[in-house]
């Protein structure tokens, strides 16, 4: 039998903290923790921070939107995560991919680091 392959959008390369994200969100039960709980344990599950989680009306096949820096140390990477239009799969991309919200994740990133450093 083969595993589902991971739901990552875009053909571009995806990181490694993507994928572990992706991995740690498919054992996760969506219908009773919720966007937000789902989204948070994983990244804990992986040693990130969630940065935020928001619903979207713009984003078409998308109704809520996440930021998570992903990884440790200095291998860390902003990971998005998008909760589908129904409300049952999510998907996970590396932000910077042209996402309207790249640029929102990454400010949110240099704030938890720096805050994080002082």
């Amino acid at each position: 039998m083969n595993a589902p392959e991971p739901r990552i959008s875009d053909e571009t390369p995806v990181s490694l903290e993507a994928v572990e994200l992706e991995l740690s969100l498919g054992v996760l039960d969506l219908a009773s923790l919720g966007f937000e709980n789902c989204v948070s344990q994983a990244a804990e599950a992986n040693g990130g921070t969630l940065l935020f989680h928001m619903p979207v009306e713009f984003i078409p096949g998308c109704q809520r939107i996440a930021a998570v820096l992903a990884g440790r140390g200095f291998d860390r990477r902003t990971v998005l995560v998008m909760l589908d239009e129904k409300g049952d799969s999510m998907r996970v991309e590396d932000a910077g991919h042209g996402n309207a919200f790249s640029g929102l994740a990454a400010s949110y990133a240099k704030l938890v680091t720096s805050a994080s450093t002082d």
